[in-house]
């Protein structure tokens, strides 16, 4: 993958990052919660509700508000670390279609997964990609340009057709493969005559 800098693209798994998000939102909302009927309590209390406005007339301060506040911490420092992750990942370049389709033939011929589906899954996902790559987008532009040029020269025996969408796994146009998402990726190889000059 490391040979062409239309290699390096990878998934950003965005949906799992959201996922993460939410789950360490809601564990954050219950300890905000428990703190706050903490802070109530003391409130409620005519000599501790000073320890809430910095009293300094308590030799230490309430175990379980300590022991609590240690707990926020670590949720709110690893919800903080994964949302700067997803903010990372998400300011990277999505890949190209034609990016994300030379990984797949890549993958698709060399199988350096030993054929293993599961495995290989990943790369059914085009919509999830990233670009690792720095290159500039005019540099990008020519090279799509000469990769069209070279695609729409003289007619070939074979005509690729490549659709991204879902297709019954029972159809006779060809292979399949499955995602694990319900989409399918799939390339059908149909000959056509060529009229004679």
């Amino acid at each position: 993958m490391n040979s062409d800098e239309s290699f390096i693209i990878f998934r950003r798994f965005g949906r799992l990052s959201t996922r993460l998000l939410l789950h360490l939102q809601i564990e954050l909302v219950l300890l905000q919660k428990k703190l706050d009927a903490l802070d109530n309590r003391d409130n409620a209390d005519p000599i501790m509700h000073w320890r809430l406005r910095g009293g300094t007339n308590f030799k230490g301060y309430d175990e379980e508000h300590l022991e609590l506040l240690e707990e926020i911490r670590k949720a709110y420092l690893n919800y903080a670390e994964v949302l700067e992750k997803d903010v990372a990942l998400r300011r990277l370049d999505k890949s190209t279609t034609r990016d994300h389709r030379s990984l797949f033939n890549w993958v698709r011929t060399m199988n350096p997964l030993c054929g293993d589906l599961d495995k290989a899954g990943f790369i059914t996902r085009f919509d999830d990609f990233v670009s690792l790559s720095q290159q500039s987008q005019s540099t990008r532009r020519f090279e799509d340009f000469i990769q069209r040029l070279l695609g729409d020269g003289p007619p070939s025996r074979l005509k690729i057709d490549r659709a991204w969408d879902v297709m019954p796994l029972h159809s006779s146009t060809g292979w399949c493969m499955e995602g694990k998402d319900d989409k399918q990726v799939r390339y059908r190889l149909e000959t056509f005559p060529i009229s004679p000059e």
